[in-house]
């Protein structure tokens, strides 16, 4: 397997979860100094992203360039200009099953459990589920 150059992580919303992700960043970043990596994430939390001097923090433009499908395919587009080896993605919506279905290869996505929570609400099966911060 091919080391992996360069990293993108995807977290577009709410506030609290993106925040969340600082930890993961510092984790890769520590763990594979020699990476690359750039996040994706709405224009009004790309300042949670200001310690990560060497990151590339790309905001995406939901409400324009970025709008609909076809946004999607144009971000994708410039995605892939980046020359990024693997997608993580934390946000695991709608949005970003599209950009994984046109990406294919190497993009990892979150389990955030959503049978589990849903047995857990019906009463199916009461059990300690795991953190955001365990599931990232």
């Amino acid at each position: 397997m091919e080391a992996i150059k360069h990293i993108l992580i995807i977290r577009l919303s709410s506030m609290g979860d993106v925040a969340m992700t600082v930890p993961v960043v510092r984790l890769i970043q520590r763990d594979f100094p020699t990476t690359k990596t750039s996040i994706l994430t709405k224009p009004g939390y790309t300042e949670i992203f200001r310690e990560f001097k060497e990151a590339n923090i790309i905001a995406i433009d939901l409400k324009g360039k970025h709008k609909g499908l076809l946004g999607l395919v144009k971000l994708y587009y410039e995605l892939k200009q980046l020359e990024i080896d693997a997608v993580i993605d934390l946000h695991g919506v709608l949005r970003t099953n599209f950009l994984k279905f046109l990406w294919g290869k190497n993009f990892y996505q979150i389990d955030k459990g959503r049978k589990e929570k849903e047995e857990l609400i019906k009463g199916k099966d009461f059990k300690q589920l795991k953190t955001t911060h365990q599931r990232y």
